[in-house]
């Protein structure tokens, strides 16, 4: 009886399969290496290889190429985008020549000053108070505490301030310790570190990774 249940349900998800179809809604012309989209769904940003940024408003429908200043795909490239937690507006963009930023949905974009510290390799607010972002470049992660205009390294001569983290990954709902992880490249032995604190203490999770 199982083994006919079992035939049955395989030849049902097999119908299912054949008749599922996907539909391309682009941008074309290359590889999308990053995804994002606003909380509240009102736009969408895809990074295209070699090919630039684009922007879409009505849930990936139509495509538009979006070109900033001292912005060129053949040497700068995008790691990361967060969207301000309460406004689609507000955008930070985190490239290999630091961070850009946005106050209207990404149509223009503000470059880095060159001379200051700025996040080069992720960037995510705090959901729950966006006035906290943290970032991080090839040293180690980075804090703002006035939305992501200025930065300070979180470096403790420990963990952070010889190894790259390129990702970090910040509480939804904690707004007083500010619970934080930040990830390593795939050749480092720690992995995932973890902070309780909002950054003034780290410890690493490396058991089972």
């Amino acid at each position: 009886m199982l083994k006919v249940k079992f035939l049955i349900l395989l030849l049902c998800g097999t119908v299912v399969a054949q008749q599922t179809t996907l539909t391309s809604l682009g941008p074309n012309g290359g590889i999308i290496s990053l995804l994002k989209g606003s909380p509240d769904d009102a736009v969408v940003f895809a990074v295209v290889r070699e090919n630039g940024l684009y922007r879409s408003v009505d849930g990936g429908e139509n495509w538009s190429k979006i070109f900033a200043p001292n912005f060129n795909l053949q040497s700068v490239t995008i790691y990361d985008i967060a969207f301000h937690p309460q406004t689609s507006k507000t955008i930070l963009m985190a490239t290999s020549i630091g961070l850009f930023n946005s106050v209207d949905q990404g149509l223009t974009w503000t470059p880095p000053s060159l001379q200051s510290l700025s996040p080069k390799l992720s960037v995510a607010y705090t959901p729950a108070n966006p006035k906290v972002v943290f970032g991080s470049d090839e040293y180690g992660v980075l804090r703002s505490n006035d939305g992501g205009k200025t930065w300070f390294p979180l470096k403790d001569n420990i963990y952070f301030g010889n190894r790259p983290i390129y990702k970090i990954a910040v509480h939804p709902s904690d707004s007083i310790n500010i619970r934080v992880l930040a990830s390593t490249g795939f050749s480092d032995t720690v992995g995932i570190f973890f902070t309780p604190n909002g950054g003034q203490t780290w410890k690493p999770f490396s058991k089972g990774l």
